[in-house]
């Protein structure tokens, strides 16, 4: 858990996020009919780089979308990245979905969609932020250990096994 309070006056949050040239952020709910119908057959085709996962279109069983801290990245005309949350309750947003293009992974993007986000969040008047990924998430694993730990409240893993049943 990480409480976004303790983030209200770095300047990036402040000011906003910096963002790479040509790239624009926008609100989720902002997503034109076009750009859903182009990262589904994206996210769909075989040699897809988006893992099934962190697809933004995923329902959270029990959870509520939290459209208004939920932001997109757009470059090009294209939708490269994004961060999808659900509420767990009223004072915590999940982060269950945090996703950028490889073209854009290790630079400012990443970071900039994730500042955004706690600005939302902050304006929203949610004070805590919860995530949930995989240990082979690169894209989150590297925000957490190198601009978040600092700021976290709470680090907890959780290990889970499956075994199919069927036939």
């Amino acid at each position: 858990r990480l409480g976004v309070e303790r983030l209200r006056n770095l300047p990036e949050v402040v000011n906003g996020p910096k963002l790479p040239a040509g790239c624009t952020l926008f609100p989720w709910s902002a997503l034109k009919p076009e750009e859903r119908a182009d990262l589904e057959a994206r996210i769909q085709a075989e040699d897809s780089e988006i893992p099934p996962e962190l697809s933004p279109f995923l329902e959270a069983p029990g959870l509520e979308p939290a459209a208004d801290v939920s932001v997109g990245l757009r470059s090009g005309g294209k939708v490269l990245g994004w961060q999808i949350g659900h509420r767990l309750d009223p004072k915590t947003v999940q982060y269950t979905a945090l996703y950028m293009d490889a073209s854009l992974r290790r630079g400012i993007a990443t970071y900039a969609v994730r500042t955004e986000c706690v600005r939302r969040q902050i304006a929203a008047g949610v004070p805590e932020q919860a995530f949930e990924f995989k240990p082979d998430n690169e894209t989150l694993l590297h925000y957490m250990q190198q601009v978040a730990r600092p700021y976290i409240t709470h680090w907890s893993e959780v290990r889970r096994s499956g075994k199919s049943l069927g036939a």
